[in-house]
């Protein structure tokens, strides 16, 4: 399966904030939406970083509450690892697992596209698994396989 799969599966709804938000605006969103990652794009649309909650708590470990105030600008990882619609989720996993990070952002054409997360492709590896079990235990009953959406 490719990462257009699991996007369409899952939705392309991707967080944005601009690089003048605070990390406690930043801190607000991430915990209101249950997310790990929020995109920074710029006024053209182009990915310009990323701001994780490792990049919050690592910034709230050097100074303290006044980290709360900081920018975006001031903190994104700006080096951003990006893969596109056609990546396998063997390539993402191990661009994943090599990087050191969790999230990763899709582009199209260099349009944000998605972005894919290490439990989104586990959750796809887990209905692959399920589906081929289901597929093999009826070729082994020698019964007829039902397809279920």
């Amino acid at each position: 399966m490719t990462l257009a799969g699991i996007i369409k599966r899952k939705g392309a709804q991707v967080v944005t904030v601009g690089d003048s938000a605070t990390l406690s605006d930043v801190t607000a969103v991430l915990v209101a939406r249950c997310i790990g990652l929020v995109v920074v794009l710029g006024a053209d649309g182009a990915l310009e970083g990323v701001v994780s909650e490792r990049d919050v708590l690592r910034r709230l470990a050097e100074h303290g509450p006044a980290a709360m105030a900081m920018t975006v600008e001031q903190v994104m990882t700006r080096k951003v690892v990006t893969a596109t619609p056609e990546t396998t989720m063997d390539q993402a996993m191990a661009l994943m697992t090599f990087g050191g990070f969790r999230h990763l952002p899709v582009l199209k054409d260099g349009t944000l596209a998605g972005i894919i997360s290490v439990r989104d492709v586990v959750r796809a590896q887990v209905d692959i698994n399920q589906f081929e079990v289901h597929m093999l235990r009826a070729y082994l009953a020698n019964e007829p396989a039902r397809l279920h959406a």
